[in-house]
């Protein structure tokens, strides 16, 4: 039953479907559910949740279908309050547009002024002659002339500004707060490197691999999908395909038994080298797993993460050239992947785990670094909001170490 966003209220139960976004903040009912959460965090690797763990509003359903409890209603879910944040930033007025208003009103009560002491002393023609040159029209309508004509500029070159206060003090920024998910990376997973269990090809584990996921809605059978195509793989139609949510998928390619999915799920026992290989560099860079069996035998792992555009480090130097002095990068992932990120396309600081509000606090803290500047932020995945006067802590203000990127297989 389909019912009206408005109408839901705790305590009710919503079926969210594959690829569909939920709704309202509540508690997952069933035994598993794979989240995209990077509308709210900015991480681009999907995330596996667990039943009775807690779900905000906004995430889009990356899995199978899944049961959600409500325990809030839509006007107070996590979404709602992002949606306020911004129409609190779009109907505050640009700073220079408020004073030109403001004293375009005195300009206009002299302006009247002096024309009647031209009509007394000179007459008509005169006061019309004043009342030409001192009309305060230009004065009214410069300032929104000429933001209109910066937005339009920006929009053909692809950079979508929400608020004309950011020309306005673009000139004086030496700060930079930079979303890392879907600005200084993809904001997509992609396959960055395929570990073999043995002497296996390894075009052997992606074609079989990417036939398989040809029918699976989940987010990275998308991207193995996608690597099998580049590498100019021939892909099957897969038949008597099995999915089960949290586990993985299974069917027959070729005639093959193939299995996709976590390591129980496709019959790796024990601790083998290549395996072990692949789950540490998941921990330590924060990268995703994910295994490949086929006839009930290990076929191997490949590996996942949100590749850095290339453009990136170049870009970064030269807003250090144009007067840019301190660049921060802001993520809702955990503080290891941001240093990581951080230290290989050489921001100053990295902000880990922040929700769309805390990126927002820190906006305003930024304000007191020395010397004291002037900010801007650059996003393709957050809406920009108006930054509140509250202020919380840097994640990490040390100097970054430099990294070079993974190498992709």
């Amino acid at each position: 039953m389909t019912v009206p966003l408005a109408s839901l209220g705790a305590g009710d139960l919503v079926l969210v479907t594959s690829g569909e976004t939920v709704p309202v903040d509540g508690t997952i009912l069933s035994v598993s559910a794979v989240l995209d959460e990077s509308a709210l965090t900015g991480e681009a690797l999907p995330v596996a949740r667990a039943l009775g763990e807690h779900v905000r509003s906004g995430v889009l359903n990356a899995g199978t279908p899944v049961n959600v409890r409500a325990t809030a209603t839509a006007a107070d879910s996590t979404y709602a309050g992002v949606v306020r944040l911004v129409q609190s930033a779009e109907s505050t007025p640009v700073p220079f547009v408020r004073l030109a208003d403001r004293y375009s009103q005195f300009f206009l009560i002299v302006a009247l002024a002096v024309a009647g002491v031209a009509w007394t002393i000179g007459g008509l023609s005169r006061a019309v002659a004043v009342l030409v040159v001192a009309t305060p029209c230009p004065l009214i309508l410069a300032v929104p002339v000429a933001l209109v004509s910066g937005l339009s500029r920006a929009a053909t070159i692809g950079i979508v500004i929400k608020s004309a206060a950011v020309l306005e003090q673009l000139s004086h920024c030496t700060t930079l707060l930079i979303d890392k998910t879907g600005t200084i990376t993809r904001g997509r997973p992609a396959l960055s490197e395929v570990l073999a269990a043995g002497a296996i090809p390894v075009d052997e584990i992606v074609r079989p691999a990417g036939s398989l996921d040809q029918t699976s809605p989940h987010v990275l059978a998308n991207a193995i999908v996608q690597s099998a195509l580049t590498r100019g793989l021939t892909l099957e139609m897969p038949t008597d395909v099995r999915e089960a949510a949290g586990h993985g998928i299974s069917g027959l390619v070729d005639g093959h038994r193939v299995k996709v999915g976590t390591a129980p799920w496709c019959d790796i026992k024990g601790s083998p080298a290549w395996a072990r290989s692949a789950m540490r560099r998941a921990r330590l860079d924060g990268a995703l797993t994910v295994f490949v069996g086929v006839d009930e035998q290990p076929a191997g792992a490949l590996v996942f993460d949100d590749p850095i555009r290339p453009d990136v480090v170049r870009t970064m130097r030269a807003l250090r050239r144009r007067g840019i002095r301190r660049i921060a990068m802001v993520t809702g992932d955990r503080i290891e992947i941001a240093e990581m990120v951080g230290s290989i396309v050489g921001v100053d600081a990295a902000l880990a785990e922040r929700t769309p509000r805390k990126s927002s606090t820190s906006c305003a803290t930024s304000r007191r670094w020395p010397p004291p500047s002037w900010w801007a932020t650059a996003s393709t995945t957050h809406p920009p909001s108006r930054w509140p006067t509250s202020a919380s802590p840097w994640a990490r203000e040390r100097p970054l170490r430099r990294r070079r990127p993974p190498t992709k297989s």
